[in-house]
C-alpha cells in the first residue's frame, strides 16, 4: 500500500521545495491499510492495528489522528524534526497547509481551522526570528528559507479558503477528484475488453480491484464506480443469489448470456447455480457422471471461467470416496440454495428440518443416522455456515443430540419408540413401567440422557444422578442386570425429588432372647418391608460371628415395581455350640446403598429346668408302665392273678423259673433303653 500513500501525498502535499525524505516515513501508518486477497475472491482492505507513534509513522496519519481527535492544542512534537510532519506547509492543499485531514471534511468545524491556525502561525513565526538572527544555518538546513519565510502567508491564504463549511466543501471535492482521477482511468483501461465481451470475469474484477487501490481509491468507491460503468452499459448480475461482494454476481449483458450455455445430464444450463438444479432433480443420473472428473468439471470451468473454482469440484470427486457424500458436497457446492431432502420432503433450513424430525420416533432416528454419517454437516457447511460452527468435528449420536438441542431446546426426546417432553415425563413413564428401566439404563449409557439434561438447561439431573449412582457401585451389591435397575433409580431419584431413597423397616426394634434352654435350637423370625416405591438390594449379616447363631439370608432384593416389598428372615440358635448361662450381644445389620440398619440381639443360654422336669414326669410314668406291664405278662404267663395278693412269690418255688423270669428281666430293660436312646437322639 506504499504506492496507493504516496499517491495521495504527490497529489496533495508534495512539492520541488520540500526537502528530501519528507515524503514517506520510515514506518508505516496507523491508517496504512493492509490489502489482503482470498483464493479466487475480491482483495479487502484491513485496517493496520500498529499504534500511532510520533515518528514512526506517516505524516497522513498523523494528520489523521491530529484531525479525528478535534485538531490541534499544541504545536506536534514532531515538528523540531528535520523530517516531521511540519512539511505539510509546502503541500498545495489548504487541508494539509493547516494540518487538517480533507477526509474528514464532515467533522471540520470553523473552530478548529481557526484553532489549528492559531497554534501554526506563532510556531513560523519564531523559526523565522530565528532564521533572522544566529541559528540562520541551521533553519536553513533544517526547514529551507523559502519555506519559512512562505509559510505564514499560506497558514493566511489556507485560513481563508477554509474558514467556512461551503469552502471546505468545494476543495474537498477538488481534492477527491484529483485523487481518485488516476484510478478510474486505469479502472476505465482495464474495463474495456470486459465491454467489448460482454462479462464481467472474475479475474477483470480482482484485477480492476487491485488497481483502483494502487492508485488510491478506498474499496467502497472502486466498487460503486464498476457498478455505475456496469449498469450504464447495459449488463446484469446473472447469480441465483446475491454474492456478498457485488462484482461476483456474473455481470453480463443479455448477448453474451444466451451464449454460455452447457448440457448436463440432458438439460441446459447458463450458470453453476443451475447445474445444481438439475443435479437436485436428476439424483440417480448425476451419480454416474459424477465418478471421475471428465464431465462436471469442464462445464464449471465454461461457466465461471475460473481456474480455482473448476479446481474446488475436482479436488471433491478426486478425494471423496463415498457415493452419497460426493454427491451431497457437489450439489450444495454448485448451489448452496438448494433444500436438503428427507423423507420424500424438501427443507430450506434446519429449523425446518429438525422440527418436522422431531415429531415422530421413525424420523427423529433417521435424521440422526444422517447426522452420524456426516450428510447433513454437509448440507449445513455449505448453505448454513454459522450453523455448522455449531457442530463438533465428530459425528456421534451425542453430537446430534448437542447440536439438536442446541438449535431448540425445547426439542423432545425419545426413548425407542417413545416420546418426552421433559424428564419429568420420563420419571412418570418410569415410576408405572419397570420395563423401560433397562432401556433407559442403555440410554444414560450412550450418553444420551446425560446430553438431553444439558442440552435444555438442566445439568443439574447428571450431577445428582451421579452422587446416586456412585453410591450404587460403591456398594459391590449389584451384578450387571441390578445395576441397570439401580441406575434408573438413581435417574428417577435425580430428577424427582418427591420420590425418596428406598426405605426398608424391620417388625423388630430388638431381639432379647435370654432363656434359651440348653439342648434345644430356637428360631426367630424378622420381618423385613420396603415402605416406598422404589428398588433396593441388600446385604443382611451380624456384626460378630459365633459358631451356632446363624441367618436364613445373606442378601434381600426389594423391588416395589414387581411386587417384591416383604421378605422374612430366621434368626437360628443352636443352644448345644453355645456357653450356658453367657450372655451373648451382638447386631443385626442390613447394608444398601442408601444407608445402614442395626437391630441390637442379646441371647443366653440357661439349664433346662423344664425339660428336666417334664422328662422326670415322663420317664418315671414310662418306668412304672414298664413295670407294671412287665409283672402283668408274668402273671398271665403263670396263669396267676393274685399277683397283687400277699401270697408266697411262686420264683421261691422254681430256681429255673426264677432265672428264666430274670433273665427276661434284662433283655427286656436293655431293649428298653435302646429304645429310649434312640427316640431321645442320645
Amino acid at each position: 500500500m506504499e504506492n496507493a500513500n504516496e499517491g495521495i501525498i504527490q497529489g496533495s502535499a508534495s512539492s520541488d521545495k520540500a526537502p528530501q525524505g519528507t515524503i514517506r516515513s520510515k514506518a508505516e501508518s496507523l491508517e496504512s491499510p493492509q490489502l489482503i486477497v482470498s483464493a479466487g475472491g475480491t482483495p479487502q482492505i484491513k485496517p493496520s492495528k500498529e499504534p500511532l507513534v510520533s515518528g514512526r509513522n506517516t505524516k497522513e496519519a498523523l494528520v489523521s489522528h491530529s484531525t479525528a481527535a478535534g485538531g490541534l492544542s499544541v504545536v506536534p512534537d514532531d515538528f523540531n524534526d528535520k523530517e516531521g510532519s511540519w512539511t505539510t506547509i509546502v503541500s498545495e492543499n489548504p487541508f494539509d497547509n493547516l494540518y487538517l485531514d480533507y477526509k474528514q471534511n464532515e467533522a471540520i468545524s470553523d473552530e478548529m481551522v481557526k484553532r489549528n491556525f492559531e497554534v501554526l502561525v506563532p510556531f513560523w513565526r519564531e523559526k523565522q526570528i530565528l532564521l533572522n538572527g544566529v541559528a540562520r544555518e541551521k533553519m536553513k538546513a533544517k526547514y529551507g528559507e523559502s519555506v519559512i519565510n512562505e509559510a505564514e502567508k499560506k497558514l493566511g491564504l489556507a485560513y481563508t479558503k477554509l474558514k467556512s463549511p461551503e469552502s471546505r466543501k468545494l476543495y474537498a471535492g477538488q481534492l477527491d477528484e484529483q485523487r481518485v482521477r488516476p484510478g478510474i482511468e486505469a479502472i476505465n483501461l482495464l474495463l474495456e475488453s470486459t465491454l467489448f465481451d460482454g462479462h464481467l470475469k472474475e479475474a477483470t474484477a480482482n484485477s480492476v480491484v487491485l488497481k483502483g487501490l494502487e492508485k488510491g481509491m478506498h474499496l467502497h468507491e472502486i466498487v460503486d464506480y464498476v457498478l455505475k460503468i456496469l449498469q450504464e452499459n447495459n449488463f446484469k448480475p446473472r447469480a441465483k443469489k446475491d454474492h456478498p461482494d457485488p462484482l461476483k454476481n456474473q455481470w453480463m449483458t443479455d448477448e453474451a448470456w444466451r451464449k454460455i450455455v452447457v448440457e448436463w445430464l440432458g438439460e441446459y444450463a447458463s450458470t453453476v447455480e443451475e447445474l445444481g438444479e438439475i443435479t437436485f432433480r436428476k439424483k440417480d443420473m448425476s451419480e454416474y457422471f459424477l465418478r471421475d472428473k471428465n464431465f462436471l468439471p469442464p462445464l464449471v470451468n465454461k461457466l465461471t471461467d475460473s481456474a480455482s473454482r473448476t479446481a474446488e469440484f475436482q479436488r471433491i470427486l478426486e478425494e471423496e470416496e463415498d457415493t452419497e457424500k460426493r454427491y451431497l458436497k457437489i450439489l450444495y457446492h454448485l448451489n448452496p440454495s438448494l433444500p436438503f431432502r428427507f423423507r420424500d420432503e424438501e427443507y430450506d433450513d434446519v429449523k425446518q428440518l429438525l422440527d418436522a424430525a422431531c415429531q415422530a420416533s421413525a424420523s427423529f432416528w433417521l435424521v440422526m443416522e444422517l447426522f452420524t454419517k456426516g450428510y447433513l454437516q454437509i448440507w449445513l457447511a455449505e448453505t448454513a455456515p454459522q450453523v455448522a460452527s455449531l457442530i463438533s468435528d465428530n459425528n456421534s449420536s451425542v453430537d446430534f443430540l448437542r447440536f439438536l438441542y442446541s438449535v431448540n431446546r425445547n426439542y423432545p426426546f425419545y426413548l425407542n419408540t417413545r416420546k418426552f417432553a421433559s424428564p419429568e415425563d420420563l420419571v412418570s413413564h418410569l415410576s408405572g413401567n419397570q420395563s423401560n428401566w433397562a432401556s433407559v439404563s442403555q440410554s444414560i449409557e450412550n450418553g444420551y440422557l446425560s446430553t438431553w439434561f444439558a442440552g435444555i438447561g438442566r445439568s443439574g439431573i447428571n450431577t445428582n444422578y451421579n452422587r446416586h449412582l456412585e453410591k450404587a457401585i460403591n456398594s459391590g451389591l449389584y451384578n450387571d442386570a441390578e445395576l441397570k435397575l439401580a441406575a434408573a433409580q438413581a435417574l428417577i431419584l435425580a430428577i424427582d425429588p418427591s420420590f425418596t431413597e428406598p426405605i426398608v423397616s424391620a417388625n423388630v426394634n430388638a431381639i432379647r432372647l435370654l432363656e434359651i434352654e440348653v439342648g434345644g435350637v430356637a428360631r426367630y423370625l424378622i420381618r423385613l418391608r420396603l415402605i416406598n416405591s422404589a428398588f433396593v438390594k441388600m446385604r443382611v449379616e451380624l456384626d460378630t460371628k459365633i459358631e451356632g447363631i446363624t441367618l436364613s439370608e445373606k442378601e434381600l432384593v426389594f423391588n416395589s415395581y414387581t411386587g417384591q416389598i416383604e421378605t422374612e428372615i430366621y434368626l437360628t440358635v443352636d443352644s448345644i455350640q453355645l456357653i450356658k448361662d453367657k450372655l451373648y450381644s451382638l447386631k443385626f445389620v442390613t447394608k444398601s446403598p442408601y444407608g445402614i440398619t442395626e437391630i441390637p440381639i442379646e441371647l443366653k443360654t440357661v439349664f433346662p429346668k423344664k425339660a428336666y422336669a417334664v422328662k422326670l414326669v415322663q420317664y418315671g410314668l414310662i418306668g412304672a408302665a414298664y413295670l407294671g406291664l412287665l409283672r402283668y405278662i408274668l402273671g398271665l404267663l403263670l396263669n396267676d392273678q393274685g399277683w397283687l395278693s400277699r401270697k408266697p412269690y411262686l420264683i421261691s418255688q422254681s430256681p429255673l423259673l426264677s432265672f428264666l423270669l430274670f433273665a427276661f428281666f434284662v433283655v427286656s430293660t436293655i431293649y428298653f433303653y435302646r429304645f429310649v436312646k434312640k427316640a431321645e437322639k442320645i
